[in-house]
């Protein structure tokens, strides 16, 4: 049956249809504004968001780069933008801290023995220690009850940092930057989900039986557990998503892993700054 022409209410355009062919706008009718076509709504969003969700993150832990490759390619109907997963990530990370994850307290940042460590904290640190009239361990309690809350919000300069990396790497690929964030956000979503969620809970549940104590920063097994692991996803991920050959995933791994640290490094330097500018 032909539907009658309709003027769209919110660009004016004449049009056959349940949608105007030029803005997009739906056609509501009286079915719409019924209270049991929102909860219609409301349920198919809810299921759809689920299924979404799952999917990509089962797809996350079993074939790493997958869906950033999916995404990049123009699939993306039936997966969960890698971006928002992470987004996602760090909400549940601020409301169920398992670890303090990427915060630094303030005897690591001015710990010497840290690798590329900034000298110039240390003088900063007693320049503004001096200035408010406070002793370095008073600066020091105002600083770790205040990096947390900066912590967990800066985790998000992370994703262009890590893309920027892998657009040095893959340059040759001629990828867009787009495609290399993607990626960027599945392997810190990786990250996020799998070091500072899975493996702390279930440290925490296996120091709850009876003659376990384990505690995640200390347990040699659990960290190079986490390493192994996550250099197997970094190569996995690698080789599908940029589509190269073994001996090119091994020695761009690695020389991401360092670039990684070194970003890392960076991370510390704007966490102690933006923590020390507002104290």
């Amino acid at each position: 049956m032909q539907l009658a022409p309709v003027t769209c209410k919110n660009c004016g355009n004449r049009f056959q249809g349940k949608y105007c062919n030029d803005c997009g706008e739906k056609v509501y009718t009286e079915h719409d504004k019924k209270i049991s076509h929102f909860f219609e709504e409301s349920l198919h969003f809810i299921t759809h968001f689920d299924n979404k969700f799952l999917l990509s993150f089962w797809l996350m832990f079993t074939k790493p780069g997958f869906v950033a490759k999916e995404f990049s390619e123009g699939k993306r109907k039936k997966y969960f933008s890698p971006v928002s997963m992470f987004l996602i990530g760090v909400v549940i990370y601020l409301l169920f801290p398992f670890l303090q994850g990427m915060n630094i307290s303030f005897a690591n940042h001015l710990n010497n023995n840290n690798y590329l460590h900034f000298y110039a904290l240390e003088n900063w640190a007693v320049y503004k220690a001096t200035a408010q009239h406070i002793s370095l361990d008073a600066l020091a309690e105002k600083f770790d009850h205040l990096s947390p809350k900066f912590s967990k919000v800066l985790l998000l300069v992370l994703i262009p940092l890590t893309a920027l990396n892998l657009a040095i790497l893959f340059r040759r690929k001629r990828k867009y930057y787009f495609d290399h964030l993607i990626i960027a956000a599945e392997f810190n979503s990786f990250y996020l989900y799998f070091s500072f969620m899975i493996l702390p809970l279930i440290v925490t549940l296996f120091s709850k039986l009876p003659g376990i104590n384990l505690d995640y920063g200390d347990s040699v097994l659990f960290l190079s557990l986490q390493g192994a692991i996550t250099l197997l996803w970094i190569g996995t991920a690698l080789r599908r998503f940029y589509q190269v050959k073994y001996i090119t995933v091994i020695w761009k791994g690695l020389l991401f892993i360092l670039m990684y640290l070194i970003m890392i490094s960076i991370y510390r330097l704007i966490l102690f700054s933006a923590v020390m500018l507002f104290i």
